[in-house]
């Protein structure tokens, strides 16, 4: 028999706004300025799918038979249980998955990586390599979700970005 197509939701922000949010599956989410979730209003299937444009912070409800998988441009993060970031805004050059506490599997079409507490992989959209790192300051995704902004080593351009989209001005 065929499956009917889920009823989709969409959440998002403007520029200014964040939003915290918990979904059918009591997975609460965090969402920047600038964003949209889309997302099943009920998830029936064998995995939890949601699709993400621009930056959340996610604290999935641990269900070890329905992974939680977000797409993220050609990235896609697979979970069972955990904290993660990921920023994934259309006019980045890349794409990145911050891992806080538990385990993910981050993936493209080409490459598929297993993260650990305090790394980070990254998508350069234009060459398509992804990328594992080691980000010891993991935990700033926290602060972060809440809107506190902190900066070390980051390049100015970014900064003013973060700006803009946090308190919506030029």
């Amino acid at each position: 028999p065929h499956q009917p197509s889920p009823v989709m939701r969409e959440l998002a922000t403007a520029k200014g706004q964040r939003i915290q949010h918990r979904l059918p599956d009591s997975t609460t989410i965090w969402l920047a300025p600038g964003s949209v979730l889309q997302y099943p209003a009920t998830f029936n299937g064998a995995q939890r799918e949601v699709t993400l444009q621009g930056e959340a912070f996610f604290e999935v409800a641990h269900d070890s038979l329905h992974p939680f998988i977000v797409h993220a441009g050609d990235m896609h993060t697979r979970v069972l249980g955990t904290s993660f970031a990921i920023q994934a805004y259309d006019d980045q050059p890349a794409i990145a998955v911050t891992l806080v506490t538990g385990k993910v599997n981050v993936s493209n079409k080409d490459r598929q990586m297993i993260l650990a507490p305090n790394q980070r992989a990254v998508l350069d959209k234009a060459t398509r390599q992804l990328k594992k790192e080691d980000d010891p300051d993991a935990a700033r995704m926290i602060a972060r979700r809440d809107g506190l902004l902190a900066y070390k080593g980051t390049a100015l351009q970014s900064v003013v970005r973060d700006l803009e989209l946090q308190y919506n001005v030029t």
